[in-house]
């Protein structure tokens, strides 16, 4: 026994769809893998639908396919037992773009609609596509296609005309064990017509009916439950099932067919039935396992099994809500009212409280008043819906029973927001995460403001459990603000977290980052054979007790010195200022590489005791030899990016040298870039470099910047040359040269 599947139309959808995929690399300071780029092979996809069931003994109808355009592609390297995503995007958005990828086992994902949803109509219609792919070595091109098919299971009811005629008030429900999924599907006598949808697993039929408590035996109270037949049914992603229900005429038998569109396997349970009822029973009332006790539910939560089912041999005359309730009684409902006769305004309004009810009348024997649609429609307020309820059965014989009383009440949905002072970047927060303590995750989203201005929603990057991760909040921030964070469940606003408050950072800069301030500091040099000569060196700061900067200088700065007139000594500090090479204001920093000595003279160009310097620029102090005595400034931000802008020139292909470094309180290095290799540059340049914060645990505490005339151990000069010293030319033996102005911390 049991019914053909649906004959469709056979029609064949299939709409290509070209995702390819591209992501922007990202410059940095040093390589960084970053998630979605990583070789140099280009992956295309392609994408169909096919509406065909399996065996393609049946296919959906054309409406029920959807368009390519509406799907969403994903791309995941297998890495163990842990899938890592690379991409995701809708359609629309990932035409003709191409991913890079290295070597390795990915697959494809593409999908539409809700894998968990269950529902009547072509929007429960799961689509989905998985496709492995593998990346080889040697290739250069490769292109994935995959055909997108319904993933879950569609479902059909047919109701043979004995069954309808015996038992006129039955209750059909249908639920998966598939993880997550929302509702069941439920049927009375007259949707047989509905097309359900449901995901695959092992499925639950359960029927409620009015001949079943023959051979049942009640519990200590008395009470016979209504559930009569109960089957579980094994279906697989894109099976079409139909369900044929029936009784044996005369016999009293119920049978239950199920036909499965896959192999033809139709397998059928015959349940006794007493063919007969004594009408003078009194009605039984029986809450469902989850009324038995107060009921405590979140906003979206599978409630199935709430429900009073309800037996009246004598049929019904009045079935009764009792209920004592502010927040029910605030939306115009009276305890006590009829569930048999409602008005408009108030059958209305118990639609929107998802409270339900299957047929009632004087020949219906078996009924029910469903709650568990409260999950679906009735969402937490400032006053939440509480309610103790219980339900008065009168059937035709005047016998009134009444349940036992039970209390339904909906729970505050809770999450922790995880953000503190180290996450607060001068214009952004990143590495924020939330914790949800009661509902479901997805759900959840983060919000935030400053004062009291508008809430921005942002939703989380990925979800790990009962944790949200949260992407780059911001960009464009408002520097030393205070920002209020909270969680919000599904955009409703009596559903919000306390305020966490955390300030950001201030867009700091380092000191004299135009190189506009310089003190000027004369030292006597020693002339063995003429007159003393007083030499000139500066110091990067015009006060001692606010300066950033500090040079070597001392070093090449010889105090004793054989020539015969005082204008044959060739001393000279390594760092000077520069009055005529400037970007913004008025002066640079200049930094070169000097040779100095006892003997280095006009008279003695071959010199003894001579000694190449080469020129440093840095952020600390230095002691009077010129030695690095401290490292470093206090500094407490973290931008995104350092810059400034130079002029080089080099002799024999040398580089200049530029260091940078932020460490935390502790001494912990945060960041660090070592440049050896700074091109040369006869018009002013930019230097960037990105700064990549992967400690999101530790503030910054202090900075360090340093440059250097080059980066060569065996620096060399060019004998007589002349160059620029505070905007006067000396001739001396001189190597690179390297110009630096507006230093620049970028917040982003």
């Amino acid at each position: 026994m049991g019914l053909d599947c649906n004959k469709l139309t056979n029609m064949k959808y299939n709409s290509l769809l070209s995702v390819c995929l591209m992501t922007a690399l990202l410059f940095s300071c040093k390589t960084s893998e970053v998630e979605g780029i990583e070789g140099t092979t280009e992956v295309t996809f392609s994408l169909a639908t096919d509406g065909t069931h399996h065996k393609v003994k049946s296919e959906l109808a054309a409406d029920y396919i959807p368009e390519v355009d509406d799907f969403t592609v994903e791309v995941f390297k297998q890495e163990g037992s842990k899938d890592k995503r690379l991409y995701r995007d809708t359609y629309p958005n990932s035409k003709d773009k191409a991913i890079k990828l290295n070597a390795g086992s990915y697959y494809m994902l593409a999908y539409h609609g809700n894998a968990l949803g269950v529902g009547f109509g072509k929007e429960y219609a799961y689509f989905q596509a998985k496709e492995p792919f593998q990346i080889s070595k040697d290739q250069r091109k490769v292109s994935v296609s995959a055909t997108a098919k319904l993933y879950n299971v569609k479902v059909a009811m047919n109701y043979g005309a004995d069954l309808l005629k015996d038992y006129p008030n039955f209750l059909i429900t249908l639920a998966t064990d598939k993880e997550g999924a929302k509702g069941t599907l439920s049927y009375t006598k007259n949707d047989a017509a509905k097309e359900g949808f449901i995901p695959a697993g092992t499925l639950t039929f359960t029927l409620f009916q009015d001949k079943s408590q023959v051979n049942a035996t009640p519990d200590e109270n008395g009470n016979i439950k209504v559930t009569a037949f109960r089957k579980t049914i094994t279906v697989e992603p894109n099976d079409f099932i139909t369900l044929t229900v029936n009784t044996k005429p005369a016999e009293g038998k119920l049978t239950v067919g199920i036909e499965i569109d896959k192999e033809t396997e139709t397998v059928t349970d015959n349940v006794e039935i007493n063919s007969t009822y004594v009408s003078t029973e009194a009605p039984v009332v029986t809450l469902g396992d989850k009324l038995a006790s107060t009921l405590k539910f979140h906003e979206d939560e599978d409630l199935t099994g709430a429900l009073v089912s309800l037996k009246s041999a004598a049929g019904y005359s009045h079935v009764y809500l009792d209920f004592t309730s502010p927040y029910l009684e605030s939306k115009g409902l009276i305890s006590g009212l009829d569930l048999m006769n409602m008005d408009e305004a108030t059958k209305a309004e118990m639609d929107k409280l998802g409270i339900t009810t299957t047929e009632m009348g004087p020949d219906v024997k078996f009924a029910a008043v469903d709650f568990s649609g409260l999950s679906q429609k009735v969402k937490y307020e400032a006053d939440p819906f509480d309610a103790t309820f219980n339900v008065r059965v009168v059937d035709n014989n005047g016998n009134t029973v009444t349940s036992a009383p039970f209390t339904i009440k909906i729970q505050k949905l809770t999450a922790q927001v995880n953000v503190a002072e180290a996450n607060a970047f001068a214009r952004s927060f990143r590495g924020v995460t939330m914790t949800v303590n009661e509902g479901i995750a997805s759900k959840f989203a983060l919000q935030y403001r400053t004062g009291e201005g508008d809430w921005t929603t942002v939703k989380p990057e990925s979800i790990e459990g009962n944790t949200l991760n949260f992407a780059k909040i911001g960009g464009s921030l408002l520097p030393e603000t205070a920002y209020q964070f909270r969680s919000i469940y599904d955009n409703n606003a009596a559903e919000v977290s306390d305020n966490v408050v955390v300030t950001t950072e201030a867009a700091a800069q380092v000191g004299n980052a135009g190189f506009e301030d310089w003190t000027t500091e004369r030292i006597t040099i020693k002339v063995q054979l003429s007159d003393d000569r007083q030499l000139d060196w500066y110091l990067p700061y015009n006060s001692i007790s606010n300066n950033w900067w500090a040079v070597t200088s001392k070093r090449s700065i010889v105090t004793n010195i054989l020539a015969t007139t005082e204008t044959c000594v060739k001393s000279f500090p390594t760092v000077a200022y520069s009055p005529k090479e400037f970007t913004q204001g008025n002066i640079s920093a200049h930094v070169y590489s000097v040779n100095v000595g006892k003997y280095n003279t006009d008279l003695s160009p071959f010199g003894h005791d001579n000694k190449t310097y080469v020129g440093e620029l840095f952020i600390g102090t230095a002691d009077d030899s010129g030695n690095h005595s401290s490292d470093g400034h206090s500094f407490a931000s973290r931008p995104d990016k350092f810059s400034f802008k130079y002029k080089y020139t080099p002799v024999k292909n040398e580089k200049f040298y530029v260091e940078i470094l932020f460490k935390d309180a502790s001494g912990n290095v945060l960041f660090s870039k070592i440049d050896k290799d700074g091109a040369p540059a006869s018009d002013w340049m930019t230097y960037n470099c990105d700064l990549n914060w992967e400690d999101l645990s530790k503030k910054v505490s202090s900075i360090y910047i340093c440059f250097k005339s080059t980066s060569s151990d065996s620096p060399q000069v060019v004998n007589a040359s002349t160059i620029e010293v505070a905007g006067q030319n000396f001739t001396g033996h001189f190597g690179s040269s390297l110009y630096i102005d507006d230093i620049q911390m970028i917040y982003e």
